[in-house]
């Protein structure tokens, strides 16, 4: 029987060129009238056409992974000591708001970018379900006493408020900070969930 050989200087290397190439990809989506392929990927990272497509099998893997580096990205701000994963009630939701808000707004520009283009839209799409269910536990023991109905709304004004586009909103139209735009949507879900608007 054959011995698997696993070394982790490639493993890390591995790695390293994926980060690149999604890295490189997020250039190309940025850039106006974008034509995004493979080829222009790996021309991007320096990389041969056919390590990128060792990565990522085809062009909607490439946007795929982009999307979850993105999600890995703003998820790595929430996961911080003293700030609940799962809020516990509704005054619990600033710290996370916040941390989410800075954290996009500190991302490449390049990455931003990438992401308001028609296939990050595309990519939403195809992980809306997911992203409703993780605010629907989000929110799950803040909206307990909701009817179905009330708790849904609440769960999709969450999932817009929280966007990377509201949060650039706020910049663009008010002038607000992260940490300012983080308060007014706490704020708004707090008084919503409490009943109190």
């Amino acid at each position: 029987m054959a011995r698997t050989y696993t070394s982790r200087l490639r493993t890390d290397q591995a790695e390293a060129t994926r980060l690149r190439i999604l890295e490189a990809a997020a250039r190309v989506l940025a850039r106006p009238l974008a034509n995004f392929s493979i080829p222009a990927v790996a021309e991007e990272a320096g990389a041969a056409v056919a390590t990128i497509y060792r990565h990522f099998k085809t062009k909607p893997e490439l946007v795929d992974g982009l999307f979850q580096y993105y999600g890995e990205q703003i998820r790595a701000a929430v996961v911080l000591p003293g700030t609940p994963l799962t809020p516990a009630n509704p005054e619990d939701l600033y710290p996370t708001f916040r941390a989410v808000f800075e954290r996009q707004a500190s991302l490449d520009p390049a990455l931003q970018a990438a992401f308001a283009t028609q296939l990050a839209d595309d990519a939403r799409r195809a992980h809306r379900e997911e992203r409703i269910q993780m605010v629907e536990g989000w929110l799950e023991s803040i909206a307990a006493g909701m009817s179905a109905e009330d708790r849904r709304r609440l769960v999709e004004l969450e999932v817009v408020l929280t966007s990377s586009s509201t949060r650039r909103s706020f910049e663009v139209l008010v002038g607000a900070s992260p940490a300012r735009a983080a308060e007014v949507v706490a704020w708004a879900i707090e008084r919503l969930a409490l009943g109190r608007a």
